[in-house]
């Protein structure tokens, strides 16, 4: 169970625990980060969906801060496709 220590403006201290492991970027280091690099939409292969398209998503890689490279505001990529020169999605603006 992964503890994240923290300290509150007044000066107290504690901790807070999860019960699911932290994920963790391909280098060993905790993710900080997800590519944001567009990815085409896949065929499913098997299931009640079988042969029909899922919708085009992000590749959503778990990143550290030193394997991401910044694109943008809030905008990342892995390093394979920023080896490749991906687009980047665009952000929603508010």
């Amino acid at each position: 169970m992964p503890c994240t220590p923290f300290t509150l403006p007044s000066g107290a201290r504690g901790f807070i625990c999860s019960r699911t492991p932290r994920p963790r970027c391909a280098c060993g280091q905790p993710s900080a980060f997800q590519c944001d690099a567009p990815t085409p939409g896949k065929l499913i292969g098997s299931g009640p969906n079988a042969g029909r398209v899922r919708k085009p998503s992000t590749c959503s890689r778990h990143l550290c801060a030193k394997c991401a490279t910044v694109t943008g505001p809030d905008t990342h990529l892995c390093p394979t496709h920023a080896a490749q020169g991906a687009p980047v999605q665009g952000s929603l603006e508010l």
